[in-house]
């Protein structure tokens, strides 16, 4: 799908590194020309935020985004508790391996995430992360409940915020 290339969109640069524990700044969520979301795969979001001197957030750092609207957050070790845990999850592991080849396997749970207002409360957005076990598979943030958790590359109904620098 490419119909992003020619279309007009407007995406804020904002720029700044993350400090250890706090979430990088994001840019605003990218538009089509006429003000709504232009909705890609994760393999055109990569294209995309790379395109725009810009990196598609990694699911660390979308963890570090739903941490900091209230989320328990990321722990990086976790003894996970057994059977129970089944039904009230809590801390769930989040294997992944970041475009640049890297592993990063982290615990996460989103209970206390607070839901912000409009579409970044309404949607679901792409991280560049792939899952190590599901071959086909990235994370995405919950923008309803702050999840982070695994889906097909290749739905082209997610939305992107790209993260300033590469």
């Amino acid at each position: 799908m490419k119909k992003h290339l020619f279309l007009i969109v407007s995406a804020l640069v904002v720029s700044g590194v993350a400090q250890a524990g706090q979430a990088p700044q994001f840019g605003d969520i990218v538009r089509n020309s006429d003000g709504s979301i232009l909705y890609m795969s994760q393999f055109d979001a990569v294209d995309y935020c790379a395109n725009q001197g810009m990196h598609l957030p990694s699911a660390r750092e979308l963890a570090q985004l739903s941490q900091s609207l209230g989320a328990r957050g990321i722990k990086e070790d976790y003894e996970f508790p057994g059977p129970a845990a089944y039904y009230n999850p809590g801390y769930i592991p989040v294997n992944g391996k970041n475009s640049d080849g890297k592993i990063d396997s982290f615990y996460f749970d989103f209970h206390g995430y607070n839901r912000p207002a409009g579409d970044l409360g309404n949607n679901w957005f792409w991280s560049s992360s792939v899952n190590r076990y599901y071959i086909g598979d990235a994370f995405i943030l919950d923008g309803r409940d702050g999840d982070v958790f695994r889906f097909p590359q290749s739905v082209s109904h997610v939305a992107v915020r790209c993260v300033a620098g590469q």
